[in-house]
């Protein structure tokens, strides 16, 4: 093989996309497989809503997190969270995130409330003046949710890092 040239398609980008497509997720715990599905980090960043990643300890899980870790540094312009398993009544029937920290790699810490709704909601983290946040991971940890009706589970439907590439 002879390569005779090699040109970048693609580099830094200053247009807002959700970054956590391109991310290894990691957890603190998840829940075993059953047969509504399988609950992996990974399951939190497959942008299917009805597939949620879900916390794997006894209790509702607060101080449990996940992580998504990225090839490189990136800004960080809003964070998008589905709260909950997002097909229809199990949403309500597990326990939903009400309020999450995310840590950032920079050492930076946000605590961010939700409302009880399905469905992806996002904050802007911009800030007016400053530079936005610079991070090469970030944590959500789950600080307070909303009881289940059936389930004492607490899962995430979608984590979403709206930002650009360094």
């Amino acid at each position: 093989i002879l390569v005779e040239r090699i040109q970048a398609l693609s580099g830094p980008t200053h247009e807002m996309r959700n970054l956590a497509l391109y991310a290894i997720p990691s957890s603190s715990s998840e829940l075993p497989s059953d047969g509504y599905g399988q609950y992996h980090a990974w399951s939190a960043i497959d942008n299917l809503l009805d597939s949620p990643w879900s916390e794997g300890v006894d209790g509702p899980g607060i101080g449990e997190w996940i992580m998504l870790t990225f090839p490189s540094s990136i800004e960080v312009w809003a964070i998008g969270l589905d709260v909950g398993y997002d097909d229809g009544d199990l949403f309500y029937a597990n326990n939903r995130i009400r309020r999450a920290t995310f840590v950032f790699s920079s050492g930076e810490q946000v605590t961010l409330d939700f409302d009880d709704e399905p469905g992806v909601q996002r904050v802007p983290l911009a800030r007016a003046p400053g530079p936005s946040i610079e991070a090469t991971w970030v944590k959500m940890i789950i600080e307070d949710v909303y009881p289940g009706f059936s389930y004492d589970d607490t899962c995430l439907g979608e984590l979403q890092v709206w930002g650009g590439v360094r």
